[in-house]
């Protein structure tokens, strides 16, 4: 691939140079021609001055140097008369070299008066050495042929024009319409390039194929006949390409074997720790929350053992704390099976139930010990949460045994909308919130009112029970809000009903108390709005 992609690039700089070479010969051509054109032009006008045998003219001197001063490096300018004598020349030592009108480049010129002609040089066996002529005739105003304007080119003049078109260790040469040698310089003058294009061309083989090490590029100069010829070495030599596979393979074995070394390296590198934290994982997977790993590295894996050991220590932080909750959980849950089956209370019941009994007759006492097993049943069932619609059941339960304990001197009013029926509770959240208003909260009063609500909040469901009696002590409110449990027989209902809350929905919700400035107090349960598959019952939505 290196070989095609070099070789590739090389023959297209290569066609590039051959072509800017033909470029800067067809483009040299186009000047001789503007110039010996208008030389011609202003010599129509120094008619008198132009004339065979007579004095050199100052005046045609300076319009021959006026006119050719930039390419004067590149070639040498003669006047020609029509006799083959050397007029006028922006050379020297040039006057007395005449050419001969009968045959040569004169003799073109005449054939082709209205063309610059080209030719091999008349004179190339001269002092001068000239290798490339170019002629064109110049007639009067009459259009009679008064003399020639020649343009000859030795060596130094084709080294001045290809000048930085080639490099160093390449050859350039050019041909005329015979592919005879007109010129060459560098590999291209070692070489017999005219000989061998020439013969490949009769023999129609391909002219530009590969010749003794070096490659060869034919361009056409400007449709005249004429050939630049580019001689450049070949890219790859044998010996080249065998000293280049011999270091190929050797940079491959290298490569292989860093590769190799390299990759065993990286591999150890980057299974250790994977396979460290991976034995750590199982043994935090078997239970064993104490597990560390100890990774000396400041890169993405000591990172991630960092990480690890966070993780280890919260997640055992987490177990521990929800052991602890489910703990206290279990605690208050007892102690809440223990409120509701408070001896005194059933003691009071059972008491009250008796005197009705004598007094009144059975009913009552049915009654009473119907809605007695209700509470007692709700308490000891495996449920833990219930519809909002069973629990007012409950409290209404409760509420009925009291108002006959009590010989009405209280009444409750439910002002429950019917949407909220369904939403699931802990069970025994209300019973013993209305339990602490009666008992506490209308100990003192003739008659009272007990109020309960459910409204949302903000995606909450918060559920109050008020009261029209003495009101809870600023000692319990702020004890309660700021959930300072104290462990006593006092109040103990309200402490178990915030702390279930907190244990089951997070410290956001739980219980508040307030007192109004109309008196009373008001206590608020706040929990999620949650929903359940549950029956409408429209014996209680009605109340």
């Amino acid at each position: 691939m290196i070989r095609t992609k070099l070789s590739y690039d090389y023959r297209k700089n290569n066609m590039q140079q051959a072509a800017a070479i033909s470029e800067r010969i067809t483009g040299t051509w186009r000047e001789f021609e503007k110039v010996s054109d208008s030389l011609i032009v202003e010599l129509k006008g120094l008619e008198d001055e132009w004339k065979s045998g007579k004095d050199i003219s100052p005046e045609v001197y300076k319009m021959l140097y006026d006119k050719t001063v930039s390419l004067r490096g590149m070639a040498r300018f003669d006047l020609y008369g029509t006799d083959g004598a050397c007029y006028y020349s922006t050379g020297t030592g040039t006057k007395w070299e005449t050419l001969s009108t009968h045959y040569g480049i004169l003799k073109m010129a005449v054939s082709s008066p209205n063309e610059l002609v080209v030719g091999k040089s008349d004179l190339s066996g001269g002092k001068t050495k000239i290798l490339f002529q170019a002629a064109k005739q110049i007639t009067d105003k009459t259009g009679r042929a008064v003399g020639f304007v020649v343009i000859n080119m030795d060596k130094s003049n084709f080294q001045e024009m290809l000048s930085g078109t080639y490099r160093g260790q390449d050859g350039v040469c050019i041909l005329n319409r015979f592919w005879e040698n007109i010129y060459s310089a560098g590999s291209a003058s070692t070489e017999q390039i005219s000989t061998v294009l020439r013969e490949r061309k009769f023999l129609g083989e391909d002219v530009q194929s590969v010749y003794n090490g070096y490659e060869i590029y034919v361009s056409d100069i400007g449709g005249k006949g004429f050939a630049s010829v580019l001689v450049c070495p070949t890219l790859f030599a044998e010996d080249t390409l065998s000293s280049m596979y011999k270091l190929l393979v050797l940079i491959i074995c290298l490569n292989l074997m860093i590769c190799i070394l390299v990759a065993v390296r990286l591999s150890r590198h980057l299974s250790q720790p994977i396979l460290t934290l991976d034995q750590a994982m199982q043994k935090v997977k078997k239970g064993n929350l104490d597990t560390r790993v100890e990774l000396e590295r400041e890169d993405e894996f000591g990172q991630l053992a960092e990480t690890f050991n966070i993780m280890t220590d919260d997640l055992k932080k987490y177990m521990e704390q929800q052991v602890r909750q489910q703990k206290e959980l279990n605690e208050v849950q007892i102690a809440m099976m223990q409120a509701q089956l408070n001896p005194h209370f059933l003691y009071n019941t059972l008491d009250t139930m008796k005197w009705i009994a004598k007094e009144n007759g059975v009913q009552e006492v049915a009654l009473m010990a119907t809605k007695l097993a209700k509470i007692l049943r709700t308490s000891i069932s495996s449920e833990t949460f219930i519809p909002l619609q069973k629990e007012i059941r409950l409290v209404e339960s409760y509420v009925l045994i009291q108002q006959i304990r009590f010989e009405g001197k209280f009444h409750v009013v439910y002002d429950i909308p019917d949407r909220f029926w369904h939403c699931l509770i802990p069970k025994l959240m209300i019973q013993p919130i209305v339990e602490n208003a009666i008992i506490h909260g209308l100990k003192e009063c003739e008659e009272g009112t007990i109020v309960i609500t459910a409204r949302e909040n903000e995606g909450s469901l918060e559920i109050t029970v008020q009261d029209d009696g003495c009101g809870i002590s600023e000692n319990v409110m702020r004890k309660l809000n700021e959930h300072k449990y104290e462990r006593r027989s006092e109040h103990i209902g309200l402490w178990n009903v915030d702390a279930i809350l907190r244990l089951h929905y997070g410290t956001m919700y739980g219980v508040r108390a307030q007192r109004p400035e109309s008196g009373g107090s008001v206590i608020l349960l706040s929990l999620p709005l949650s929903s359940g598959e549950v029956r409408y019952d429209e014996s209680v939505s009605s109340r």
